[in-house]
């Protein structure tokens, strides 16, 4: 029972420490991402064959969320989701990207949109991770509605 456990534990400590995150490439240029509360957004995702699968209307707030990530996390309030895909989303910026996390209620299996900060007009990827490692869903295009 002891090795069990032990196992357990270093299985759970490489897994927090494991590859990161799946992320696009910088692509450098002149128009960085930005984002403030009170922004609406219209988040379209994509397939590997390009096609569009998931469009997505969401406005940023400056509500506090709760989330089993730690740092500033905020709520988005969603405006348009017609297959009911998120739930009590939320996003947070950071120094180098932006992440919206589109289910909070669920801990150790995070599926997000992520952003480079420094990508052109909003460009991203749709991710899941947890406790043992990541992968890319799809693409993402984000642009300003209001």
């Amino acid at each position: 029972m002891k090795r069990f456990l032990s196992l357990v534990a270093v299985v759970t400590l490489l897994g927090c420490v494991a590859a990161p995150l799946p992320m696009q490439s910088r692509v450098q240029g002149e128009n960085v991402l930005t984002v403030a509360p009170g922004d609406s957004w219209t988040v379209v995702e994509f397939n590997e064959s390009g096609e569009s699968v998931r469009t997505l209307g969401l406005e940023l707030t400056s509500e506090p969320a709760e989330t089993c990530i730690s740092g500033d996390w905020r709520k988005v309030k969603v405006v348009s989701d017609p297959a009911r895909y998120t739930r009590d989303p939320a996003y947070i910026v950071s120094v180098n990207r932006i992440e919206i996390l589109l289910n909070t209620s669920l801990c150790d299996a995070y599926d997000s949109y992520i952003f480079d900060k420094d990508a052109n007009f909003g460009l991203g990827e749709h991710v899941a991770y947890g406790m043992f490692g990541g992968k890319t869903l799809g693409r993402v295009v984000a642009y300003r509605t209001k």
